[in-house]
Parts: structure tokens; C-alpha cells; sequence
């Protein structure tokens, strides 16, 4: 990382398996150290275990072939899903419809199939354009569905909208919860420890339960005895922090929550975010000094 002590600083807020290449993103923006990447997770995720959940993750893997098309929301859902099909499955049954919500989804199912050998024998559609459930029922391939059986898969209490929107089109839907969401513990000590800055210091977070962990850690630094259950409250003080947030949905939290400095990318990919985080800067930070 840089040592510049001129830097802007900006909150690395990713899960530790996604934040080490986010930090170095940040720091080679535009190919200028000038921004000080601070690796702050604050979303953690981690496999389901009850025995329940467990036990429907092995009737629906066992059942693969049973589906007409197969719905990852995230990244995360595609790697937690191969995962478990190992168990059950030692080669894949052709002509799967994979779809992934946004490129990286998409190019993540693709690497997953080509690790298994059978890229080519394997329907793999994703959004391009756009980063969220509302894009990806604009596709073609999702406007007839009556009767078809799907699979989405996603992490444990998810937005209902998508599965919503394709039951009223007529198909017949099913959940596949491979992770639950957590808020790191060393969370508070990390953020203590940089020493946050209300007023110059930038926090992108890529969804709305990041978002969410931000105030209950925000709420937790500035009074030790606070809740730790939601409803979580933003301290006054930090309401001046800058946020950077993938759309409008999450910006509405955001407002809600009480911040008062929202940046809005397209979508949540890291060019997106990027662009957002250089707005809130020229936006926030550059006036500020004038």
C-alpha cells in the first residue's frame, strides 16, 4: 500500500477473499498512487450448516437435472454451489441453462465449467449492462418461462423479487441458500485502529447488508454498549461520512439510514464503483478545499 500520508483514503469494506485485488485496484486507479487503500471487511460470508439447509442443498444437487434454468445472484452463490455438487456429481449432465446476474457472475459460472471440464456442453447467459435482479429479468430467455422449473441460487434471506417476478410469468421457483452473511468480528478493533476521518475518508460498500454492517460498526466504535442487533442507528457524527453505493436502491437505504454524502455508481462491478468513488471525490473532497 501507499505510504503517502497526502492520500485519499478509501475504506476497503470487501470480504477478505475479494478485498486483497479491490485494495490494489484502488491504489493504481488511473495509474497514480493517490488514493490510500484501508482494508476494512465488513462482510463476511460463511456456508450454511444447519442440518436442515443441509439436507435441502443434497435433495436439489441430487436433482440438477430436474431444472429448466439455474439462477446464481452472486459470485459467491457460484462458487458455494460447485461446492457442493461435488459431492454428488462427478461429471455434469449436458445442456444446463447456468444464468449469472452481472459479467462477473457469468464469467465465474464459465470458469467453474471449465474446471470441471464441460464449458461446451453448457448453456451460459449473464447480464452485461447491469448489475442487479432487474436487469436480468429484462432478458429474453426469462420473459417465457410457464412452467419451467428454476433454481435460484443466492445467500440465506435474499431479495424476493426476482423469484416473485418469475412465478407471476409462471414458472415454478426454488431457493438454493448456500451462505449466510455475518459482520466480521475484528470489524470494530480495525476501524478504531485507522482512526476513520468523518468528513475526508470514503467507504464504497458493494450492497446493502455492507452498508448495513457500516452503521452497526459506525454505531458500536462510538458507544461500546450499543445494541448489537438491528435496528442499528447512525451516530450523528458520522453522518458526514462519504458513502459510495451500486444504485439507486441502496442509496435510498443509505439516505434512510441518515448519511448525507451519497455517491450512486451504475451497478456494483469495480469500474462502476471506481467511477463513483472519483465523482464523490471531485464532488466532495476537491469543492471542499476551495
Amino acid at each position: 500500500m501507499t505510504t503517502n500520508s497526502g492520500a485519499i483514503r478509501i475504506i476497503a469494506s470487501r470480504p477478505v477473499a475479494q478485498n486483497s485485488e479491490w485494495c490494489k485496484r484502488i491504489e493504481t486507479f488511473n495509474g497514480e498512487a493517490v488514493w490510500q487503500a484501508l482494508p476494512i471487511p465488513l462482510l463476511e460470508i460463511i456456508p450454511v450448516t444447519g442440518e436442515a439447509e443441509k439436507r435441502q442443498l443434497q435433495t436439489q444437487a441430487l436433482g440438477l437435472d430436474d431444472y429448466q434454468k439455474i439462477l446464481f445472484v452472486s459470485q459467491n452463490a457460484v462458487e458455494h454451489f460447485f461446492t457442493c455438487l461435488e459431492d454428488y456429481w462427478p461429471q455434469l449432465p449436458k445442456q444446463l441453462c447456468f444464468i449469472g446476474v452481472g459479467e462477473k457472475t457469468k464469467q465465474a459460472i464459465l470458469q467453474q465449467l471449465d474446471r470441471w471440464g464441460c464449458a461446451g456442453d453448457q448453456i451460459v447467459l449473464g447480464g452485461v449492462d447491469a448489475m442487479n435482479s432487474e436487469a436480468l429479468l429484462a432478458m429474453p430467455e426469462l420473459q417465457q418461462v410457464d412452467a419451467e422449473k428454476i433454481l435460484i441460487c443466492r445467500g440465506v434471506g435474499g431479495r424476493p423479487m426476482l423469484g416473485e417476478i418469475l412465478e407471476a410469468r409462471g414458472a415454478r421457483i426454488e431457493y438454493c441458500e448456500l451462505y449466510q452473511r455475518a459482520l466480521p468480528k475484528q470489524a470494530v478493533a480495525a476501524l478504531a485502529e485507522a482512526d476513520l476521518n468523518s468528513t475526508t475518508d470514503i467507504c464504497p460498500v458493494f450492497s446493502g447488508e455492507t452498508l448495513t454492517n457500516l452503521v452497526a460498526v459506525l454505531a458500536k466504535h462510538s458507544n461500546p454498549r450499543a445494541s448489537e442487533k438491528p435496528p442499528f442507528r447512525l451516530p450523528a457524527q458520522w453522518r458526514a461520512l462519504i458513502v459510495v453505493v451500486p444504485g439507486e436502491r441502496v442509496a435510498q437505504h443509505a439516505k434512510a439510514m441518515g448519511f448525507k454524502r451519497i455517491a450512486v455508481a451504475k451497478n456494483a462491478t469495480e469500474p462502476a464503483m471506481l467511477k463513483a468513488i472519483q465523482q464523490a471525490v471531485e464532488e466532495f473532497l476537491s469543492t471542499a478545499a476551495h
